[in-house]
């Protein structure tokens, strides 16, 4: 079972990386990381600062390597590191957690050249209840395929939690240009989504 992220940003990445059915196996996450670093990176370079921030304080709450492995990890990824001896299977898993970790902070990195906070700070947290504000005035998290929606969620202190419904479309021909329409489009999605949450009544 996987995460919006997990079916949708690794899976586009993945597949554009590879052109094929992936065979997972120790080297497969470390490789496919190699390329879509620098490519992430970019991606981010190009992201616009918002004429108009919001301004506060926001938190996104990514999965905890113990939730990516029960709900983010892919039925063929699982299939595949069980055929492994026990040393290969350990960095395999750890590879896969590695990058399903990367493509998270990428998220969170959008949002931060995107300048529409004051602050944006990154917590780890496992898959579960709804993260609490804490001393930030929004909060970011991913949900879990089976806690609910395939969606991202948001809150602010003026409003009650908000699924944001993300839906991606690229037809690049490299991995370099789906990550970057990737990162766009999820830019362009949080901030419409945020400013609504910020204009709406407590």
């Amino acid at each position: 079972m996987k995460s919006r992220l997990g079916a949708g940003l690794a899976a586009a990445i993945l597949a554009a990386a590879c052109q094929a059915t992936p065979i997972y196996n120790q080297y497969y996450h470390q490789n496919t990381e190699e390329v879509n670093r620098p490519a992430r990176a970019a991606a981010v370079m190009g992201i616009e600062p918002s004429g108009l921030p919001l301004g506060g304080r926001l938190k996104v709450v990514i999965p905890s390597d113990k939730s990516i492995v029960e709900k983010v990890l892919g039925p063929m990824e699982r299939e595949q590191f069980e055929r492994m001896d026990a040393t290969n299977r350990a960095a395999a898993t750890a590879g896969a957690v590695g990058q399903y970790t990367a493509n998270y902070r990428f998220m969170a990195d959008v949002l931060k050249k995107a300048a529409l906070f004051d602050e944006v700070a990154v917590e780890r947290a496992d898959f579960g209840q709804e993260p609490d504000l804490g001393g930030f005035d929004y909060v970011h998290w991913f949900t879990a395929k089976d806690a609910g929606p395939d969606s991202f969620w948001i809150k602010g202190r003026n409003g009650a939690a908000r699924a944001v419904p993300f839906r991606f479309a690229s037809n690049a021909a490299s991995p370099a240009q789906t990550i970057k329409d990737i990162g766009n489009q999820y830019r362009e999605t949080m901030e419409g989504a945020f400013r609504a949450l910020a204009g709406a009544k407590g």
